[in-house]
């Protein structure tokens, strides 16, 4: 814990913006070769609070601090225990589970969607999505298809 808190800290020697790499041919390289430098940036490509480092990072998380405050957090409890106890409820009569795919996976999207108002209808396509972020965000070659759906 606290080599990795460590290195959470050291903007020196470790980023999470790919731009601020000095150097070509080495990762930046690598990293470039996934973005097609044609398309519009996306909350992936572009400067989200995901790729971005301190001081923009923290004021980033700071105006989403005001919204998930521990009381709205505290206020979410019931539904998502439900959420939770639906997918328990799929698998219950098949006496197994790959708690994966079956629970980890789709509770927090099914939270998320549901905190955005996704239309239940629509929940598919979301997972959809979710998954070409899992397999489109590191380093290296993307699997086929995944460009199309970030």
């Amino acid at each position: 814990m606290e080599e990795a808190v460590q290195v959470l800290k050291d903007h020196a020697h470790f980023t999470v913006d790919p731009s601020s790499i000095e150097g070509s041919g080495d990762i930046r390289g690598t990293l470039a070769d996934n973005v097609d430098p044609a398309a519009p940036p996306t909350f992936f490509t572009g400067k989200s609070m995901l790729f971005v480092d301190d001081p923009d990072h923290r004021r980033l998380r700071g105006l989403l601090s005001k919204a998930f405050t521990p009381r709205y957090m505290a206020s979410l409890r019931p539904r998502v225990q439900e959420m939770a106890d639906e997918l328990l409820d799929r698998v219950q009569s098949q006496g197994e589970m790959d708690v994966v795919k079956d629970y980890a996976y789709p509770l927090p999207i099914n939270v998320i969607s549901e905190m955005l108002g996704v239309p239940q209808e629509d929940r598919a396509q979301i997972h959809v999505w979710s998954g070409a972020i899992a397999h489109g965000l590191g380093l290296g070659r993307q699997e086929p298809g995944v460009a199309e759906h970030l």
